[in-house]
């Protein structure tokens, strides 16, 4: 499984990221990536011998987001 993020949009008040996970395909994965991807809005799905699904997220601010990711159990690709 991999996590790839970005940032996806920057205002005054907020961030939003964008989050990529991609892994061989499998239901029970895809469930088990539902539940550790709580708080996040699913915003897209590809499927085929590898499988995709795209998050997004708003953050108030940079630090929040450093901090989530710092919290998060995976490690987490962030391109700039």
């Amino acid at each position: 499984m991999t996590f790839v993020a970005w940032k996806f949009v920057k205002s005054e008040d907020y961030i939003i990221y964008r989050m990529q996970v991609n892994w061989e395909s499998g239901e029970s994965t895809k469930k088990k990536i539902m539940e550790l991807m709580k708080g996040w809005i699913l915003s897209g799905e590809g499927i085929g011998k590898k499988s995709c699904l795209i998050f997004n997220k708003k953050f108030d601010n940079i630090q929040q987001w450093r901090k989530w990711v710092k919290s998060f159990p995976h490690k987490v690709e962030v391109k700039r």
